[in-house]
């Protein structure tokens, strides 16, 4: 089987990661795959790595909230046409069976299959909240210009609810994540652990509460965090520090800025650390005795989250999007309102006031990960639809052993 992925972004973040556990899978089982990204980045170097061909300089459009509006989408729409002959030179040599579109902004992969005559499917990460008047029309594209239309969580089909055929098309597909990425390495987590804890300038009776992601206020809620690291100063609590890995997207560097100056106003001091990015977070994960996703939009399917739980930490989420299919609420983390400080500050106030409340929802949550999130299945499940989509009965395309497909240590 020879399949072609369209995709948002030359990074290695949630969304890329997860294409290159797919695509490296795939090519341990013996298909081709062929990436198109819009820009070189850590992902293309990645891919090719594992055997796949990736072209990233054809000038890939991709459809940003920026665009989200009918002023702005005339000239997105006028780069269109000049991206999909480009794009669609390299299909006719590489002639695949099914064009793979790993984002629902991506709209040159749609229509290169149809001139094709190509199945195509849709792997729809993304919350459309910000289109406004305008989902009325990409939605009803994206099924339109799909044999199937996978979903990486609840939240993400339901904005398709109120479409005609809607459910013949949506499948849910939770992303998957390889349990062999979050093992213990022979020498223990704790030497890397211990020395993250010392950089941090965390001692050893203190809780370390991390956030991990990009920064970006009103977006990913780290304000609701450190408002609520002053609210439980306020309550007496002092055995915590906030680490705060992550950056911001090139050009958004006031969002630190502003999020330092915040830190500063509430007078917390070295009580946030901003800890940067690292290629590998499993040591930070290791270091860390709570995961925060202070999200204020709803989240697709936040890889954080998972990443936590397959590292046995409890989490604290905002109670939207795929986040509430992911936290078994009261017993993985607690899910709270978002942009609310005091209830993101009582439940953190829970889980420091009692360290075995910590360690029986990180294993719970760990035995959920195992259970539901694991990569073997999600791919299990994966061949099953593209077989669908190609017209195939059901196990046409056999399950195999390459599940494998690290990518936290990818760079």
């Amino acid at each position: 089987m020879r399949i072609a992925f369209f995709h948002n972004g030359g990074d290695l973040y949630g969304a890329s990661r997860s294409l290159l556990r797919l695509a490296s899978a795939l090519r341990c089982d013996g298909h081709a795959a062929l990436a198109f990204l819009p820009k070189p980045g850590p992902l293309s170097s990645a891919l090719r790595k594992a055997g796949v061909e990736v072209e990233d300089s054809l000038g890939l459009r991709v459809l940003h909230r920026a665009d989200f509006r009918f002023a702005r989408m005339l000239p997105f729409s006028c780069g269109i046409p000049s991206s999909v002959r480009r794009c669609h030179a390299v299909l006719r040599r590489f002639r695949p069976d099914l064009v793979h579109s790993n984002t629902g902004t991506v709209l040159t992969g749609a229509l290169s299959a149809k001139i094709l005559r190509t199945p195509h499917l849709w792997h729809v990460r993304d919350m459309f909240d910000e289109f406004g008047v305008l989902w009325k029309v990409w939605g009803r594209w994206i099924l339109a210009s799909s044999a199937r239309v996978l979903c990486v969580s609840r939240a993400v089909a339901a904005q398709f609810d109120a479409f005609p055929g809607a459910e013949a098309k949506i499948r849910i597909l939770n992303n998957g994540f390889p349990p062999e990425e979050f093992a213990v390495p022979p020498e223990g987590w704790t030497p890397s652990a211990s020395a993250l804890r010392r950089r941090w300038g965390t001692r050893e009776e203190e809780c370390a509460i991390g956030i991990l992601g990009r920064i970006k206020l009103g977006r990913k809620g780290h304000e609701t965090l450190v408002r609520a690291a002053k609210a439980l100063l306020d309550r007496g609590a002092s055995n915590f520090r906030v680490i705060v890995l992550g950056a911001t997207f090139p050009g958004n560097e006031e969002h630190e800025t502003r999020l330092r100056r915040l830190t500063g106003d509430l007078a917390l001091g070295d009580r946030i650390v901003f800890a940067g990015e690292m290629d590998d977070p499993r040591p930070a994960y290791a270091a860390l005795d709570i995961v925060v996703l202070a999200s204020a939009r709803p989240e697709p399917f936040g890889g954080v989250v998972i990443e936590a739980m397959a590292m046995g930490k409890p989490v604290v989420g905002t109670a939207f999007g795929g986040t509430v299919e992911q936290i078994a609420d009261g017993v993985s983390g607690f899910l709270v309102p978002p942009s609310d400080p005091d209830a993101m500050a009582d439940a953190l106030a829970r889980l420091l006031a009692d360290p075995p409340l910590r360690a029986r929802m990180g294993a719970a949550g760990k035995k959920r990960f195992e259970e539901r999130f694991a990569f073997a299945g999600m791919y299990r499940r994966l061949l099953e639809f593209y077989a669908e989509a190609l017209g195939r009965a059901p196990g046409a395309l056999p399950d195999s052993e390459c599940r494998s497909a690290s990518t936290l240590s990818s760079s």
